[in-house]
């Protein structure tokens, strides 16, 4: 049965890469060392989730430990080499990054998604920054200030790791703080 249902969810992840290619989607590299790092700071990546159950299709960043959980929880893969290597060949195969939850555990593991105009205002925020300005701000500027403002401080931190993505940065998620921080 176990074995079915992973089969099941890779043939998911598969058929989910020939799906979609288009510009808003995070180079694939950049996505699998994402993914492939084990870090008390993990990375954020980009992806399509999709959730069949309520309709709704959204692009959106999370940690790459929550969506290797996610699909953990999905797929009903053990946390052993096995399942992780599972795992590991069905993101390396789903460049589009599109993921398909329909397990209410998995859609719980997956952070709540910010609103398109959260997405807008923290790409214009991004927009008018580079390099080292951008790092400050994070700390203590704009960028600081859009993620520690009101009660949807999870969503404007993944509408601001999907800006930075988007410019091409590698946002993580600080241990302790839980801020956004830049791989340098």
């Amino acid at each position: 049965m176990v074995g079915q249902r992973v089969k099941v969810g890779l043939y998911a992840f598969f058929f989910a890469s020939c799906a979609r290619q288009d510009v808003g989607v995070q180079a694939h590299g950049a996505f699998m060392e994402a993914m492939r790092t084990r870090s008390t700071s993990p990375h954020y990546v980009k992806i399509r989730l999709v959730d069949p159950t309520r309709g709704i299709t959204r692009d959106t960043c999370v940690t790459a430990n929550l969506l290797r959980g996610a699909l953990h929880l999905e797929t009903g893969v053990a946390h052993d080499r096995a399942g992780t290597t599972a795992i590991d060949a069905s993101l390396s195969a789903n460049r589009a990054h599109e993921f398909v939850f329909t397990n209410p555990a998995a859609l719980a593991n997956m952070p709540s998604l910010p609103e398109l105009q959260e997405i807008n205002e923290a790409s214009q925020l991004v927009s008018g920054l580079s390099g080292p300005d951008i790092a400050e701000s994070l700390s203590e500027g704009a960028l600081a200030n859009f993620t520690g403002q009101g009660a949807r401080q999870e969503e404007r931190l993944a509408a601001l790791a999907c800006a930075l993505i988007d410019r091409g940065y590698r946002p993580r998620q600080a241990d302790l703080t839980g801020a956004i921080t830049l791989d340098t």
